[in-house]
C-alpha cells in the first residue's frame, strides 16, 4: 500500500505499527529482517532521526519468552541450591550435636555386639527421617502458595508429581550425603571411650 493511501486510510499521518501476515512455508523471522531492512532504507534518509523501526514475529517474541524463562529457572536453581546446602549443613550440625550427646548409648549398643554397619545405618536413617519432615513441610507450603498465587492470577492451578518424586528423592539424598559423616563418626567410636564420656 502506497503511504499516502494508508495516511488517508487512517486519517492521520502518523503510523505506529502494521501486521503482516507472512506466506506459509516462509521463515517470519527472515521475512521481519527484510520488511525492516527495507522501511530503514526506502524512508530513514526521507524522515530523518524521527524515523524508527522495530520488527517484532510471534517466533521472536516466544524466544524472548524462552530465555527470560530460563534465565528466571537458573536464578531460582541457583537459590535453591544455596537453600539446600545451608539446610544440609544445618542438618549436619543437627546429627553431630546428636551424636555427641548420645555418646553412651553408642558405646553400649556397641559393647552389646553392634557392628559399625549397624549404627551408620541408625544414624544415616535419622538424617533422612529429618530432612523428608523438612521435604514434607516446604512441599506443603509450595504447593499452598503456588495454589494461591495461580487462582490470583487468574490461572487454574496444576500440581507436578515429578516435581513432588525429585523433592522427595532430593530430601533422601541431603539426608545420606550430609548425614554420612556423623554416622561415620559414631561408627568408629571406641566402645571402651564411649562409656567413659561424661
Amino acid at each position: 500500500m502506497p503511504l499516502k493511501s494508508a495516511w488517508n486510510l487512517n486519517h492521520d499521518q502518523s503510523i505506529y505499527y502494521m501486521t503482516v501476515v507472512a506466506s506459509e512455508g516462509q521463515d517470519a523471522v527472515k521475512v521481519s529482517e527484510d520488511i525492516k531492512k527495507y522501511f530503514i532504507d526506502s524512508l530513514a534518509n526521507q524522515l530523518g532521526d524521527k524515523f524508527t523501526v522495530e520488527v517484532y514475529s510471534n517466533q521472536s517474541m516466544i524466544k524472548e519468552n524462552t530465555d527470560m524463562m530460563s534465565k528466571i529457572t537458573m536464578a531460582i536453581s541457583l537459590i535453591a541450591a544455596i537453600a539446600l546446602i545451608v539446610g544440609g549443613i544445618g542438618v549436619m550440625n543437627i546429627m553431630t550435636v546428636s551424636i555427641t550427646e548420645r555418646t553412651r548409648e553408642i558405646g553400649t549398643r556397641k559393647a552389646l555386639g553392634a557392628e559399625d554397619s549397624m549404627i551408620m545405618l541408625q544414624f544415616i536413617s535419622e538424617a533422612i527421617i529429618l530432612c523428608l519432615i523438612g521435604g514434607l513441610i516446604g512441599m506443603i507450603i509450595g504447593v499452598t502458595i503456588g495454589d494461591v498465587a495461580s487462582k490470583l492470577m487468574g490461572y487454574a492451578p496444576t500440581i507436578s508429581f515429578a516435581s513432588i518424586y525429585i523433592s522427595v528423592g532430593f530430601s533422601m539424598a541431603i539426608g545420606v550425603f550430609f548425614g554420612y559423616s556423623p554416622a561415620k563418626h559414631a561408627a568408629k567410636m571406641n566402645p571402651i571411650d564411649a562409656l567413659r564420656y561424661e
